[in-house]
């Protein structure tokens, strides 16, 4: 059976919502507007679960890995080595072509394992920052 969302709940959270963007601001992963807003909802999380029964956990992470240009670059690359194939003096044309072929492939594979699939292959070479999650620890049972 579907609930319905009453007045003063949409309020409550729009609030919340207000009271992050006016006290912390918008930031990326890894910035102090993301430590001002993590702690904005574990208090507020507080404030209803009681002390104690919310949480901050803490994580590493690559900011910069899902707004990464290797897979354009890549695919840039080997646009302009099939444009020069054979025109590159003293590199075989079976060389430009296989290197080609190489970032062409390269290309919708990394924005396949990335973006579709999740998978961090361009992380490990890109700087990291620590981010957080505010979490719950209450364990509603219901038993209707």
């Amino acid at each position: 059976m579907p609930q319905s969302i009453y007045i003063g709940d949409a309020q409550y959270a729009f609030d919340i919502v207000k009271t992050i963007y006016s006290e912390a601001g918008p930031g990326l992963p890894g910035t102090s507007q993301e430590r001002a807003r993590v702690a904005i909802i574990h208090k507020e999380l507080e404030s209803h679960l009681g002390p104690g029964n919310a949480a901050i956990e803490e994580f590493t992470l690559a900011p910069d890995a899902f707004l990464t240009l290797y897979p354009v670059l890549f695919m840039i690359a080997a646009a302009l080595l099939n444009i020069l194939l054979g025109q590159i003096a003293g590199i075989s044309p079976w060389l430009t072509a296989i290197v080609a072929l190489t970032f062409s492939i390269l290309s919708p594979l990394l924005f396949i394992l990335e973006f579709f699939l999740g998978y961090e292959v361009i992380d490990p070479l890109l700087p990291k920052k620590h981010s957080f999650n505010v979490m719950s620890l209450v364990i509603n049972v219901s038993t209707g």
